[in-house]
């Protein structure tokens, strides 16, 4: 095949074959026997340069790598969101704590005013006897 200094057009030359049947060239290689008549194929030749896939390949390694960035910054996100609702849930936890045990305190206060001078009251009588029932 020659080309013709045209991009994407090739000559390809057809004719008799320049080898005899008992597998030995005419001419001892002499290609005067072969026929001029050749046809222009016009078609995209396949296949890449070799620069073209060299670009391909970095491209896809640049897409590779930056998609790799890109998932590291996504867990780091990830395990900041989960760390702080850890705290949070932990503060929450200790405040909540805190506000329900100072709920319990006052309703026990109030709900169990007399409750709770009665049993001063018994307390009382049991350790000093019947001195405080005299009272």
């Amino acid at each position: 095949m020659v080309g013709l200094g045209v991009p994407g057009v090739v000559a390809v030359t057809v004719g008799s074959p320049a080898v005899s049947s008992d597998g030995m060239g005419k001419n001892n290689g002499d290609m005067s026997s072969v026929s001029p008549s050749s046809y222009e194929f016009t078609g995209i030749v396949r296949g890449r340069r070799s620069g073209t896939v060299e670009k391909v390949v970095e491209r896809r390694q640049r897409r590779m790598i930056k998609n790799r960035e890109s998932a590291a910054r996504s867990r780091a996100r990830k395990q900041c969101r989960h760390t702080l609702w850890n705290w949070k849930l932990k503060w929450l936890t200790q405040v909540n704590r805190i506000r329900f045990g100072r709920q319990r305190v006052r309703r026990g206060i109030t709900m169990n005013t007399r409750t709770n001078q009665n049993s001063c009251r018994l307390m009382l009588i049991f350790i000093c006897g019947n001195e405080m029932q005299e009272l």
